[in-house]
This record gives C-alpha cells, sequence and structure tokens, in this order.
C-alpha cells in the first residue's frame, strides 16, 4: 500500500514538473514584437488590421496624410509574416513579386540590424518598423505589440 501511494507521488510530481517544465518552455519561445513610429506621427495606436494594410501597401498614407515608410528586420520576418500578416514567407514574396508586376506599391525597406532601424525611424515621421525592445530612443513611440512565437 505505501509502495502504490509512492508510485502515484511520485508519478504527480513528474507530470507537475513536466507541465512546469513545458509552460516555462513555451514563455521562453515568446517574444513580444514593438511597431514604433515617429513622436511626431499623431497615431497613438494601431491593430493588426491596419498593420497588414500598411505592410502589404493598400494603404499608404497615415490619417495625417504623411506618407507611410514601411520598414523590415530580417531576424524577425518569418514570425511577423506568419503571426502578425497571418501569411507565409512564401506567400508574402509572391505577393511582392506581383505588385511588381502590376506595378503596385513598393515591398517594405529592410534594415539588416535593431539599431539602424532605430535611426531611421528617428529621421522618418512616416516611418514605422518592428523590434523586440522596449528600450527605444524618446523621439520615437510604440503604437502596437504583440506576443508571437520565436522562430
Amino acid at each position: 500500500m505505501i509502495l502504490r501511494i509512492c508510485i502515484v507521488v511520485v508519478f504527480f510530481v513528474a507530470c507537475e514538473t513536466t507541465q512546469y517544465q513545458q509552460k516555462q518552455y513555451a514563455e521562453a519561445q515568446k517574444r513580444t514584437l514593438y511597431f514604433v513610429v515617429h513622436e511626431t506621427n499623431p497615431c497613438e495606436s494601431v491593430t493588426i488590421k491596419q498593420l497588414k494594410k500598411f505592410y502589404l501597401g493598400k494603404k499608404g498614407r497615415w490619417d495625417h496624410l504623411v506618407m507611410v515608410k514601411r520598414y523590415d528586420y530580417p531576424p524577425l520576418q518569418k514570425a511577423f509574416y506568419e503571426q502578425v500578416l497571418q501569411m507565409t514567407s512564401a506567400e508574402v514574396s509572391r505577393y511582392w513579386n506581383y505588385q511588381k508586376f502590376m506595378a503596385g506599391p513598393a515591398r517594405p525597406f529592410v534594415v539588416a540590424r535593431a539599431k539602424d532601424l532605430l535611426a531611421i525611424l528617428q529621421k522618418e515621421p512616416g516611418g514605422i518598423g518592428y523590434v523586440t525592445t522596449k528600450n527605444i530612443p524618446k523621439n520615437l513611440k510604440i503604437v502596437a505589440q504583440f506576443d508571437v512565437i520565436r522562430e
């Protein structure tokens, strides 16, 4: 009887530990994307629907008529495409190839380093970009944030 109780207790503890480890692993895989704009941009928040329109070139101006300049950051592109735009990398590539063929909007500018992206956005009143750091320069502001799964 005592042996059965010990086995049940060990099994229970093992299950709890495994669930805890799985939860910890899932949390460690999360990453927050912060969408950043210049402080002079009157927009205070942006929805996923608006981000899709901006990043796919379907909406080319902010509400205050300044042109939107979109910037992609390659280390986060896949997570952004799949979890915010809800498209695969292949679908995004096909979309931009089609837009180019049809003389549609140009694809977003690609910036290789987060530091460079933040420097560009500091000089670009119509710019929007995404990074994973909440520590942004004072003349920028965060208009959206979304948790995504780390690649």
